[in-house]
């Protein structure tokens, strides 16, 4: 295989043309931490859509904050799922717009964690309601606090019965308010 000296020697142009089968997807995850900035700015979004977990898990903090909007929504939901709250926490919010529902309905508690007000301000409904509770347990409850009401009623049903105590205690008046019976029901079921 191709050492990590010699994947550091290759241009982003030339770590472009690698294909997907046998080339990126057959890196090792050193070989993806070896990987310059440059040389992730020049894969294609079919590459990055064929990264696993383990592989976009050894990207480093920061170079996955230099990844670009259409790579980071090329990512798929396995590679999202090797995603650390340290990477996300350095994405910015465009960044953090580009994921998109199926790739936010793979979201972890540690990932969600990782998330500011600005960067939920940025997922549309849909988004928001794709979280499961065990990642919506993840939101710390000054960040919970300060969402509107209308964005917390967008969580679904199940993400609500995923609310601890802690998180719960922190909803005002008008959050409550805007949740349907349903989800009324839910908290801390």
């Amino acid at each position: 295989g191709l050492s990590t000296t010699a994947l550091a020697s290759l241009s982003a142009d030339r770590i472009a043309v690698l294909g997907t089968t046998g080339g990126i997807q057959g890196l090792s995850t050193s070989q993806m931490a070896s990987l310059t900035s440059e040389q992730l700015a020049g894969l294609t979004t079919v590459q990055i859509a064929s990264l696993g977990s383990r592989q976009v898990a050894a990207i480093s903090t920061a170079n996955m904050a230099a990844l670009t909007t259409a790579q980071i929504a090329a990512l798929s939901t396995a590679g999202v799922t090797g995603v650390s709250s340290e990477q996300i926490a350095k994405l910015n919010t465009s960044q953090v717009e580009a994921f998109n529902t199926a790739q936010v309905g793979a979201f972890t508690s540690l990932q969600v964690s990782a998330l500011g007000t600005d960067d939920l301000g940025t997922f549309s409904t849909a988004e928001l309601a794709a979280l499961t509770s065990s990642a919506v347990a993840g939101l710390s409850t000054d960040t919970l606090a300060s969402l509107s009401a209308d964005r917390i009623a967008t969580f679904g049903t199940a993400s609500i019965a995923g609310l601890s105590t802690a998180q719960i205690a922190v909803l005002k008046k008008e959050q409550l308010e805007a949740l349907t019976s349903a989800q009324v029901g839910a908290l801390g079921s």
